[in-house]
């Protein structure tokens, strides 16, 4: 019986790492979709310096970089899972339970990653000066939400390795009672 016990815990640790691995997926999926709209922002922020538009077309780009920066929260409140928000900043990480004993787990580092965390708080590109500085924070914008991606994707390779090995031990594990019984 403490065999197969042990054959249990460790083909449903490896379904953990499985959840674990989907978790990250989504929370690179949000976060691809962040970067393409502080990418869009940028071209906003690109156009308003050229000193060939005048106040009111910076106007209409100032209008579109809220617009989008409201977009960008919103995607920070809705990128879930489980009803575990992933990147509103509730949470600084994810536990993932990937072994059969209490002290086998991970931990997924969660960073928020709204228009404040990512240093875009009041972005504006409303004049020509206002427009030359945004293109710095929005490329510091860009390598906060490429080092929080770069994260996710060593945690998830953390996380496929952990599966591998899981099956070979639940393999063994099975094969070795299979021989006692």
């Amino acid at each position: 019986e403490r065999v197969r016990s042990q054959f249990e815990s460790l083909y449903q640790a490896g379904r953990n790492a499985q959840d674990g691995i989907n978790f990250v997926e989504i929370a690179q999926g949000s976060l691809s979709q962040m970067t393409d709209l502080v990418q869009r922002m940028r071209v906003f922020a690109l156009q308003s310096a050229n000193g060939a538009y005048d106040d009111g077309q910076r106007g209409y780009l100032q209008r579109a970089t809220v617009l989008t920066l409201d977009e960008l929260d919103a995607l920070s409140r809705r990128s879930h899972a489980n009803d575990v928000n992933m990147l509103d900043g509730s949470r600084s990480n994810l536990r993932i339970q990937n072994g059969a004993n209490a002290g086998d787990g991970f931990d997924i580092a969660l960073r928020a990653a709204d228009s404040d965390s990512i240093g875009l708080g009041d972005l504006s590109v409303a004049t020509q000066d206002d427009a030359v500085s945004a293109l710095d924070r929005l490329d510091e914008a860009l390598e906060v939400l490429f080092e929080h991606r770069a994260e996710l994707a060593a945690a998830q390779n953390q996380m496929a390795s952990a599966i591998e090995t899981l099956g070979v031990s639940a393999e063994n594990t099975q094969a070795s009672h299979a021989r006692i019984s």
